[in-house]
C-alpha cells in the first residue's frame, strides 16, 4: 500500500500531465497496480468534472434563452396593443371621415 505522500506525489504528476496523457499512458499500459487504480479513479473524477461543468454551462445558456424568450414576449405583446390601438384610430379616422363627407355634402 502506497503511503500519503506517494499518493499525494502521483496525484500532482497526474495533475500536470493532464487528462489527455495520463488516458494515453493507461491505454498503453504504463500504469500498474495501485497506480493504474489510481490513475482511473482520477481519470473519472476530471470527467465527471467536466460534465459537471457542461451541466452547469448548459443551464446557464438556457435560464439566458429563457430570460431573451420573455423578454420577446413582452415586446410582442406591447406590439399587439399598439396595433390595437393603431386600429382603434385608423377606425375613428373612418368615422370622422363619413361623417365630415355626409355634413359637408
Amino acid at each position: 500500500m502506497p503511503t500519503l505522500e506517494e499518493q499525494e506525489d502521483f496525484r500532482a504528476k497526474l495533475e500536470e500531465a493532464g487528462l489527455f496523457e495520463v488516458k494515453r499512458r493507461i491505454a498503453l499500459k504504463i500504469y500498474a497496480g495501485w497506480k493504474l487504480s489510481h490513475a482511473k479513479h482520477w481519470v473519472e473524477m476530471k470527467e465527471e468534472a467536466a460534465r459537471s461543468d457542461e451541466m452547469v454551462r448548459q443551464a446557464e445558456v438556457d435560464d439566458e434563452t429563457l430570460r431573451i424568450a420573455k423578454e420577446g414576449n413582452q415586446i410582442a405583446r406591447t406590439a399587439n396593443k399598439i396595433s390595437w390601438w393603431a386600429i382603434g384610430v385608423a377606425i375613428l379616422a373612418v368615422v370622422v371621415a363619413t361623417a365630415a363627407y355626409f355634413k359637408g355634402g
